[in-house]
């Protein structure tokens, strides 16, 4: 994309938190329409939602080779987020991008940051600039607005840019019969307890990369402990559905372990929080967090960028990016 291509690395990775802001000129539409801007206040008042939802339901990814998008209206737009949209001439959907509110890095002045998602762009517009036309308007956007500081999330192979990724790593997953009757070493936390527990592993771990949102209902805590060993996980709804079955698929977006872990402990606590999540039938996971564990399989390479902002934080065992 020539969005990328025209970026400048100016990477400071000497502090938690460093500004880099990038210059960005406006550019024309491919489509000869220009973009929209939607907000959650547009909901009650037209069916847009409902237009957009069933777009990405049929042109997000590439079903039914992958899973479905089936966002639900009401979850399309939190009071912090918005979307940009772009029609052709003909008045359908060329392309749709959303700019949905992560949390607050936990550093000191807790910069608010963004994560670009719901990124889709229609096959007869694919490789025709519309995606680097909407990314423009969303930077464009969110710089003039104050709120510039976002991440991305690439699935398969990196960004063919100077930057390098802030976080590689691959996806792994597993379907699950789960049930609320708890293993012995697995608690489940209300999101209060959970923050509580975010900002103990801040303050004891500071290297350590923390998004945390303090608004966001879509989030399943769990807490592992075995002996001296301890796992705070945060499972989140991907709003991914497989094709014809509908069964749901869930992500862990927070895996905060000790110091001292193996992949042992990593294998059992991946499999026994896992079982206590009835609201998914699968779960994708980061590999780094299931040990050597064969009940889980390979699904593909993923990157975490950083737009517009550098750090000097740690991915490594321990993350948390919540959605």
């Amino acid at each position: 994309m020539v969005f990328w291509k025209l970026q400048s690395p100016k990477y400071d990775s000497s502090t938690p938190f460093s500004p880099s802001l990038y210059k960005k000129d406006a550019l024309p539409s491919p489509t000869g329409v220009n973009a929209v801007l939607i907000t959650a206040q547009m909901a009650t008042t037209s069916r847009l939602f409902t237009e957009i939802c069933v777009y990405l339901k049929n042109y997000f990814g590439e079903p039914p080779k992958t899973p479905v998008l089936d966002i639900p209206e009401d979850k399309l737009l939190g009071p912090h987020d918005y979307l940009f949209l772009v029609r052709d001439q003909n008045s359908r959907i060329a392309g749709t991008i959303r700019y949905r509110y992560t949390g607050k890095l936990l550093v000191k002045d807790q910069p608010e940051i963004w994560r670009v998602d719901c990124f889709c762009i229609h096959p007869e517009w694919r490789k025709k600039g519309v995606g680097d036309y909407l990314l423009t308007e969303l930077q464009c956007y969110a710089t003039k607005h104050g709120e510039p500081y976002a991440m991305f999330l690439k699935e398969g192979p990196s960004l063919s840019i100077l930057n390098i990724p802030m976080y590689s790593s691959a996806y792994v997953y597993r379907p699950i019969k789960a049930n609320m009757i708890l293993a012995h070493n697995v608690r489940i936390l209300s999101s209060l307890q959970a923050f509580y527990h975010l900002e103990w592993y801040s303050t004891i771990c500071p290297d350590v990369m923390i998004i945390r949102n303090e608004h966001g209902k879509n989030q399943h805590w769990r807490y592992y402990k075995n002996d001296y060993a301890t796992i705070l996980a945060c499972f989140q709804d991907t709003y991914q559905r497989f094709h014809g079955t509908g069964e749901k698929i869930g992500w862990c977006t927070c895996w905060l372990e000790s110091p001292l872990m193996t992949d042992e402990i990593r294998k059992e606590a991946a499999i026994e929080i896992t079982h206590t999540l009835p609201a998914f039938d699968y779960i994708w996971m980061d590999k780094r967090w299931v040990g050597k564990g064969q009940e889980w399989k390979h699904d593909g390479g993923f990157h975490w960028y950083p737009y517009q902002w550098t750090s000097n934080l740690t991915m490594e065992q321990s993350y948390c990016i919540m959605d």
